[in-house]
């Protein structure tokens, strides 16, 4: 999935569908990174160049360390 739109639309879709496991930041500066930090165990950081990219390593993260149990 290529997330498109301007940097807010893609902060909002990050947040409605990740909010609850993830919180986030647009880039400060054109250039800069996305971050993400999880909201439970470790709140491991997480940082890419572009929201989409961001989206791809949310996953694999979620996938490695979702709870016991969830069905995603």
């Amino acid at each position: 999935m290529n997330l498109s739109g301007t940097t807010r639309q893609q902060l909002v879709y990050l947040n409605v569908h990740w909010g609850s496991s993830y919180s986030f930041a647009a880039p400060e500066a054109p250039g800069g990174q996305w971050m993400a930090i999880a909201n439970c165990r470790q709140h491991d950081r997480l940082q890419e160049w572009s929201a989409t990219e961001l989206l791809a390593e949310i996953r694999g993260h979620y996938q490695a360390n979702r709870p016991t149990g969830d069905q995603v």
